[in-house]
């Protein structure tokens, strides 16, 4: 039996790269750390270099991005999180991520 249409394409989601954002984790109190991996099961993958800066770009006055290889750690400014950082943090990198990769947030 050949699969549906909506199941290729549930297929085709969960085969892409997971990309995770969370805030506040052990020795980042004040930053989201950004990383990718193939699943949840998986070790993060390296991050391109012109990521930081496209961030940096889009975020604007005030944040700081600093690429560590295999995490993006972003620090809103005054390191205060707040609902709109939330948000614009999670809209810029899903505009850097496109469809490629399926995001998720981590739970604390």
């Amino acid at each position: 039996m050949e699969p549906s249409g909506e199941q290729n394409k549930d297929t085709e989601i969960a085969r892409k790269p997971h990309a995770y954002l969370e805030f506040g984790s052990s020795g980042h109190e004040t930053e989201y750390l950004f990383t990718i991996q193939k699943d949840k099961y998986s070790e993060a993958r390296e991050l391109p270099f012109e990521w930081e800066s496209k961030l940096f770009k889009k975020l604007g006055p005030g944040w700081g991005v600093a690429n560590r290889g295999a995490r993006i750690e972003i620090i809103p400014p005054d390191s205060k999180r707040t609902p709109e950082t939330d948000v614009k943090v999670k809209e810029t990198i899903g505009s850097l991520l496109g469809n490629e990769y399926e995001f998720v947030e981590k739970s604390q």
